[in-house]
């Protein structure tokens, strides 16, 4: 496991070319809404196996190109709609092993 519980806003700007950005297996609890800011180019983000338990609305905002996005494995009750619905070029969004309240599009409440 790494250790990495936060990562400041406007931190990753300068990454414009990243494609895959793996964060599996960090201690991260929330993700705020500059975190990803900039980042275009990613089709591909693994945030599974942290502790999230909250996404901000606007934290995946410039991820126009994400196709996959698997935060499988945290501690998330609810996830925002509107947080997902800014992803125009998702199809694949892993959900699994979390801790849902609440029924959306994108996830049911386990049994």
């Amino acid at each position: 496991m790494n250790k990495i519980e936060k990562i400041d806003e406007n931190s990753l700007v300068d990454m414009k070319n990243l494609e895959v950005f793996d964060l599996l297996g960090n201690r991260w609890k929330r993700i705020e809404s500059k975190t990803f800011k900039g980042l275009k180019n990613i089709w591909k983000l693994n945030l599974s196996y942290n502790q999230i338990e909250e996404i901000d609305e606007n934290a995946l905002v410039d991820m126009t190109n994400l196709r996959k996005l698997n935060l499988s494995e945290n501690k998330l009750k609810r996830i925002d709609e509107r947080c997902l619905e800014q992803l125009e070029s998702i199809y694949d969004i892993e959900l699994q092993n979390n801790q849902f309240e609440t029924r959306t599009r994108y996830c049911v409440t386990p049994v």
